[in-house]
């Protein structure tokens, strides 16, 4: 990592931008069907299809300050999952296209089971937020989170996370999604 990577720290999570070798334990998360069932369309991703997402993370943040942080455990170093702020795949867009994404820029988050239920994804998505939005970061206006609308459990991390719930939308990802909000001074936790 170079000195101008951000590294995130909360209390129990160092949270920093994923480097190719981190893919032996970083590539299981998205080979787990449970922790697919809500993200994206529900597949599954090669071992080689992360290593390109690493890739492309690396340059969503020299090009336009966007992130996806791993997000580790502060005092065993493991590899917990992901917290990201990336441009959008609208309904109708190619999703293989890059470029044509956003210009919402959504905040996510996708954690291997055994550490589901205890407080991670909160933690990491309210440190991410607050980046985001914040001086250190890319200094967005606000960021938006999307869930499945039987996905309750992502929808309160995202309420504990300081969003706004804003109702159905099928603006994005070809579905009807629960759309929430969180702008720049406001609904910090």
């Amino acid at each position: 990592m170079s000195q101008t990577d951000p590294i995130l720290t909360t209390d129990r999570l160092l949270l920093r931008l994923p480097t190719l070798e981190d893919l032996g334990e970083y590539a299981p998360i998205f080979a787990d069907p449970e922790v697919m069932r809500y993200i994206g369309d529900g597949s599954l991703r090669t071992p080689d299809r992360v290593a390109r997402s690493i890739e492309r993370g690396r340059e969503l943040f020299e090009e336009r300050g966007l992130a996806i942080f791993l997000a580790t455990d502060r005092q065993s170093g493991a590899i917990l999952g992901d917290c990201f702020v990336v441009p959008v795949l609208r309904s109708g867009v190619d999703p293989t296209d890059l470029n044509a994404r956003g210009p919402e820029i959504e905040l996510g988050y996708r954690l291997k089971k055994d550490a589901w239920g205890k407080g991670y994804a909160t933690e990491a998505a309210r440190a991410v937020r607050a980046w985001a939005l914040g001086p250190d970061g890319p200094r967005l206006k606000e960021v938006i989170g999307i869930t499945y609308p039987e996905n309750l459990a992502s929808q309160k991390v995202l309420l504990n996370a300081g969003f706004e719930r804003r109702g159905l939308t099928d603006a994005y990802y070809d579905m009807t999604s629960e759309l929430f909000v969180a702008r720049a001074g406001s609904g910090s936790r």
